[in-house]
């Protein structure tokens, strides 16, 4: 549960032990306390799948690609760099 719950964008250590202590075991309990959850937390919960996939190399780097593209436009000379596994 402490592994699930912190898997949740938002939700470190100390708040998945909270919510332990009082009780919850699974996102359909959280779904239903979403009064507990602060603003960042409600949409990782509601994001979870989505953001539970690993993200493929190809996937990044075309993200990358349209990003860079937006950021030129914006200010010329930008550039977008991708950061965590896939920089390499």
């Amino acid at each position: 549960t402490m592994k699930l719950f912190t898997g949740i964008f938002g939700v470190g250590v100390k708040t998945a032990d909270r919510w332990y202590r009082d009780g919850l075991r699974t996102l359909d309990s959280l779904h239903k306390q979403l009064q507990r959850l602060t603003q960042q937390q409600r949409a990782g919960l509601q994001h979870y799948r989505e953001l539970s996939v690993p993200v493929q190399r190809p996937e990044a780097e075309a993200l990358q690609q349209e990003v860079e593209a937006a950021a030129v436009d914006i200010l010329p000379g930008a550039t977008v760099t991708l950061v965590g596994g896939f920089r390499r």
